[in-house]
């Protein structure tokens, strides 16, 4: 089995896109401004893992939406 260097090219910039989401998506959450590692990697495999991520990032995503609604009035 052969791989080709652009797939590989692929998975690398995929996965490089997902930890910079999820680091911002952490760090909107995070009250301090600043994430953990594991928070990041936790939040970029759900991210990955769609499926199972969307019921358990839901709750995160809606509590930023509602500090962003408050802030903008």
């Amino acid at each position: 089995m052969q791989n080709s260097p652009a797939a590989l090219a692929f998975f690398i910039v995929f996965f490089v896109a997902l930890w910079f989401a999820a680091q911002a998506l952490e760090n909107a959450d995070v009250f301090n401004g600043q994430a953990s590692a594991g928070q990041i990697v936790v939040t970029m495999f759900l991210m990955f893992f769609a499926l199972l991520g969307v019921w358990i990032l839901r709750p995160k995503i809606e509590r930023f939406e509602a500090r962003m609604a408050t802030s903008a009035d």
